[in-house]
């Protein structure tokens, strides 16, 4: 083994518990995105499927008619308040 050879092979043998680390890091750090963004598309899901139960159930007809009687709907001042449904 030459110089070269007998520097490289030095510098693995100190470098090697280093090397090891950045790899499992690097597969850690990996690991942690993909499973952040199957978490952040499960909550996009989860906010879908709320929005969707919440526009399926039954308006409340007397909050309704309370909120006409008072003015608020119908584009007669409500100003982008939501009526009570």
């Amino acid at each position: 083994m030459g110089l070269v050879g007998a520097a490289l092979a030095e510098f693995a043998m100190k470098t090697q518990d280093d090397l090891l680390f950045v790899g499992a890091r690097a597969g850690k750090s990996m690991t942690g995105a993909v499973e952040a963004v199957k978490a952040y598309n499960q909550g996009d899901l989860d906010m879908a499927a709320a929005a969707q139960r919440e526009a399926l159930k039954a308006p409340d007809l007397a909050a309704l008619k309370a909120a006409q009687g008072q003015g608020n709907a119908g584009g007669n001042g409500s100003h982008g308040q939501q009526v009570p449904v």
